[in-house]
């Protein structure tokens, strides 16, 4: 195997009516990495998401390698993982 993508259903609590899908996990086996194919699993993953009318795919991921397919920090959008809690201290983004 090269590569592996896996898609899972979500939940928010208080929004049950919001279709979510997790993603989580990619991986490329280590002699196919940096040739382009994890970002072709996601590219594609996410276009079948958006085709199967899932309204948002969250995950916890990387903050340098998201974006790059239009992830943002959920706390822009008054979400948080299930049971976590910011730090006091903390001036990051949560992802």
């Amino acid at each position: 195997m090269i590569g592996h993508i896996l898609f899972s259903p979500v939940t928010m609590v208080g929004r049950p009516e919001l279709r979510l899908t997790g993603l989580a996990p990619m991986a490329v086996s280590s002699p196919h990495r940096n040739k382009g194919i994890g970002s072709a699993l996601v590219r594609r993953g996410l276009h079948r998401c958006a085709r199967l009318g899932f309204d948002a795919v969250v995950v916890l991921g990387h903050a340098a390698y998201d974006p790059r397919f239009g992830f943002q920090p959920a706390a822009r959008f008054g979400m948080r993982r299930a049971g976590h809690r910011r730090p006091a201290t903390s001036t990051g983004d949560n992802a």
